[in-house]
């Protein structure tokens, strides 16, 4: 497993009790040759089911959703020794917080709230500090899966340019928002998409939508229509017998993976967007059970395997991939986030 460009710092989020065994967010240091990698487990910071793990884009400092009841959000400031501090914590508006994203400034945080079906968007400090909720929008709708769409969730949010894109599971559709100065705005109707197809994540390729739905276990794909989206292309997500529950789907912005819960694999596509096209490439084993989340960093994709408690990594090219490079044992796994050397910027803000 290459060392360039030469990774720092691996973070992990998970579940803890009930739902799984994990304490907290675990940071793993590279304490690397000049051959190969070698992550150690340095530090568990302990918080409630941190599912999901995003790195803010200016400071040496991470996020993390509690996935409870009420939502919590927490940022986290790392060392170079990998040892981990909190900054603050506040409750999000809604239960079971599961996602988040951070505008492109650094400046407000905008959480996905699961279970309530609401975004809340929660103001940062220039040092990293968490404010109160500052906006918060309440998602309408329902679909035709009676025990996984009673009502709208929150599943995963993605600031696109201007545009924030929010992935409803309960309502079949994709919001269509901006920030105004911390304030959420409609831009637009909600992206529908099939009843019952249940969107959990989605990626932006070459100018088109690739959407995962978690409940008929197809990749939706949409190209832009004037100023909305329309469908291209309809695809199951993979060939293989039994459940079939895609999660997790990453891009390098010419190929599209995606991990499919149940059949335990990880499946690509290769994106044509003038043709607007995904075409199958591979579907290969995730190197564990119950693949969560997928991670694409420096052609390398890392599999968060949830009960299987590991975190298998592979080197996608060539495709297929013949086995995992590297597996790391970690408990219920559901996220990692990868941080590079420090800039000199960031080294300073380290050390200051």
């Amino acid at each position: 497993m290459s060392s360039t460009p030469a990774l720092r710092h691996l973070f992990v989020g998970g579940y803890t009790e009930p739902e799984g065994n994990a304490l907290g967010v675990s940071s793993l240091l590279n304490e690397r040759s000049a051959t190969r990698v070698r992550l150690e487990q340095v530090s568990t910071m302990e918080l409630a089911s941190p599912t999901w793990l995003v790195r803010h884009p200016q400071l040496p400092v991470l996020l993390a959703t509690s996935e409870a009841s009420p939502g919590r959000l927490s940022s986290l400031r790392w060392d170079r020794d990998g040892s981990l501090t909190l900054l603050s914590t506040v409750e999000t508006a809604g239960d079971g917080a599961c996602h988040i994203a951070i505008t492109d400034d650094g400046a407000y945080a905008i959480v996905s709230s699961y279970r309530s079906g609401v975004l809340s968007v929660v103001p940062i400090s220039p040092t990293g500090g968490l404010s109160e909720v500052s906006d918060s929008l309440k998602f309408v709708g329902s679909g035709p899966v009676a025990d996984r769409q009673e009502g709208p969730h929150a599943h995963q949010v993605v600031i696109e340019g201007d545009e924030i894109l929010s992935c409803d599971l309960g309502g079949d559709q994709i919001y269509r928002l901006r920030l105004d100065e911390g304030v959420l705005v409609q831009t637009g109707d909600p992206i529908r998409l099939p009843a019952g197809f249940g969107p959990r994540h989605l990626v932006v390729a070459q100018d088109h939508l690739v959407v995962a739905g978690e409940l008929s276990g197809e990749l939706w794909l949409g190209a832009r229509d004037g100023d909305g989206w329309r469908e291209a292309q309809l695809i199951p997500t993979s060939t293989r017998e039994g459940l079939v529950q895609p999660s997790g789907i990453a891009t390098d912005g010419t190929r599209v993976y995606v991990a499919n819960r149940g059949v335990d694999t990880i499946s690509a596509f290769d994106v044509d967007g003038p043709a607007g096209t995904l075409t199958p490439v591979a579907e290969f084993d995730c190197g564990g059970v119950w693949p969560r989340d997928i991670s694409l960093d420096h052609g390398l994709l890392w599999v968060s395997n949830e009960r299987s408690d590991t975190v298998a990594v592979f080197e996608v090219s060539p495709m297929p991939p013949i086995r995992a490079a590297v597996e790391l044992a970690l408990p219920t796994p559901t996220c990692v986030v990868l941080v590079h050397d420090l800039t000199a910027a960031e080294q300073k803000e380290a050390m200051s």
